[in-house]
């Protein structure tokens, strides 16, 4: 497993973890972990997940799906 540099290069090293947490009316509804050190790469398993658990009506219901620049690739803009 890849430990993650810390933003500061100050040597220390970050868990190679992240959490994705999916909320509605500021309450957390749903969240995932992910061994990845890469946010882009969370943002599909995450969603997908979310579907498998709440189902596909629930899924398509989604009106929007807000996230930060960490997520933004190519192919989460074509999953999207």
């Amino acid at each position: 497993m890849r430990m993650k540099e810390d933003r500061m290069l100050n040597g220390q090293l970050k868990p190679p973890y992240n959490t994705q947490i999916s909320t509605q009316n500021q309450i957390n509804v749903h969240f995932t972990i992910h061994q990845n050190p890469t946010e882009y790469k969370t943002l599909k398993p995450h969603l997908e997940n979310l579907e498998q658990t709440f189902g596909k009506k629930v899924f398509k219901k989604l009106k929007e799906i807000t996230t930060y620049v960490g997520c933004g690739s190519e192919e989460n803009y074509d999953y999207l």
